[in-house]
C-alpha cells in the first residue's frame, strides 16, 4: 500500500515549532532498527552534517528522534556531531527512543518524551558468527550473565569446577570468540554512556554516572523493556513529559514525518521489485529519505521459510528530497 504524505505541511510545522520555541528543529527518524530494519548507523552521518551545516551554530537545538536501535558507535559519533553544532541540545521523543536512540539521549542536555515516548535498555546486542549450527542469532553480555545466575540460584552451582563446566557447555554452543566480542561490547558501551552522559550530567561523580549507565545496560529484564519518561527521571537522567502545549505541536510534526517512513512503489519494469523510505531527516533547509530497493521472492519448498514471501533487500542509498515533491513516488 503507498500512503500519502503531504510535506507543505512539514514545513510550515517546521517553522511554527521554531518559532513557538525559538530554537532550530532538526528531525532524524533513524528507522525501526533491528537485525534486518534500518537503525542508526555510519551511512546517516553525511546527510545530517548536511542539514546541520544548513542550520549552522546554534546557541540551542532540538533534535525530534525516532529510533528502534541501530549501530553504538554510530550513535555516539551522532551524538558528537550534534554537539558540535551546539551548546544545549534537547531531544524530543514522540514515539521511541530505543537502545542506540536511547545512547544519543544520554548526550543531551535534556530529555522529553510523549505520551507514547519511551527509551529502553542499552546492552549491546551482537550477531552470532562462526557459532555452531542451532546456535543463538544474536545475543547480549547480560544474556551470558542471566545463563550463570541461573545455573547458581536455580540449579545451585557454585563451585569453580560447577562453573567452569557451565562455561564448557556455553562454548559447545557459542564460538569462544563471539564471548570475546560479548565482553568488548559490554566494555564499550560502558565507555560511550559515561562518555556521553557527562554532557547531560556534567556535575556528578563519575560513580554515581556510572551506576545510571549500569542501571540502562544491566538493570532490565528484558532488551526490549520500555522506559517511560519518569522511569528515566527516577534513573538520574534529565527527562521530562512533554507539557500540553508541546505534545500537540511535537506529534503534530510527528505524524507528518513519519508518514514518510510508510511510503513505498512498487516498480512497474518489475512488480518483484518495491522501493520504500525506511528513514528520514529534515528541517527548514533541507530534507533527505533513505531509499531500501528490495526484490520479492519465494522461497522453495526445502527452506524453512518455504511458503512466505521473503524481501531481499539489493539496494540502499541517502537521497536529497524536495519538500515539494509527491512523498509516494520514491
Amino acid at each position: 500500500m503507498t500512503v500519502q504524505a503531504n510535506t507543505a505541511p512539514l514545513q510550515s510545522q517546521i517553522a511554527h515549532w521554531e518559532a513557538h520555541h525559538n530554537r532550530r528543529l532538526l528531525i532524524y527518524l533513524a528507522g525501526e532498527g533491528g537485525t534486518s530494519a534500518k537503525g542508526i548507523d555510519e551511512r546517516d552521518v553525511l546527510p545530517l552534517y548536511t542539514a546541520l551545516r544548513a542550520i549552522g551554530n546554534q546557541e540551542r537545538l532540538d533534535i525530534l528522534l525516532f529510533s528502534g536501535g541501530g549501530r553504538v558507535n554510530s550513535s555516539r559519533r551522532i551524538c558528537l556531531l550534534f554537539r558540535e553544532y551546539t551548546s544545549f541540545l534537547r531531544i524530543f521523543v514522540p514515539y521511541k527512543a530505543r537502545s542506540a536512540g536511547t545512547l544519543l539521549c544520554l548526550g543531551s542536555d535534556e530529555i522529553v518524551l510523549g505520551p507514547l515516548g519511551e527509551l529502553g535498555p542499552i546492552d549491546p546486542q551482537i550477531m552470532a558468527q562462526g557459532d555452531p549450527a542451532g546456535g543463538p542469532q544474536a545475543l547480549s553480555p547480560e544474556d551470558l550473565r542471566a545463563f550463570f545466575r541461573l545455573s547458581e540460584d536455580w540449579l545451585d552451582l557454585h563451585t569453580s569446577e560447577q562453573r567452569l563446566d557451565v562455561l564448557r557447555m556455553i562454548s559447545n554452543r557459542i564460538f569462544p570468540l563471539t564471548l570475546g566480542t560479548l565482553y568488548r561490547a559490554d566494555r564499550q558501551i560502558r565507555q560511550i554512556g559515561q562518555e556521553l552522559l557527562r554532557y547531560q550530567l556534567p556535575d556528578l561523580e563519575d560513580s554515581i554516572r556510572s551506576a545510571i549507565i549500569d542501571r540502562l545496560v544491566s538493570g532490565f529484564g528484558a532488551h526490549d523493556y520500555s522506559i517511560t519518561a519518569d522511569e528515566a527521571r527516577d534513573l538520574g537522567l534529565n527527562a521530562r513529559r512533554t507539557q500540553p502545549i508541546e505534545h500537540d505541536l511535537l506529534w503534530e510534526v510527528w505524524q507528518t514525518a513519519s508518514a514518510y517512513l510508510q511510503a513505498s512503489s512498487p516498480n512497474t519494469v518489475n512488480p518483484a521489485e518495491t522501493s520504500r523510505t525506511d528513514a528520514f531527516i529534515a528541517c527548514a533547509d533541507c530534507a533527505f529519505r533513505h531509499i531500501t530497493r528490495s526484490v520479492s521472492y519465494l522461497p522453495n519448498a526445502a527452506s524453512t521459510q518455504a511458503g512466505r514471501v521473503i524481501q531481499l533487500p539489493i539496494e540502499a542509498e541517502w537521497q536529497p528530497f524536495d519538500p515539494l515533491r509527491d512523498p509516494s513516488k520514491v
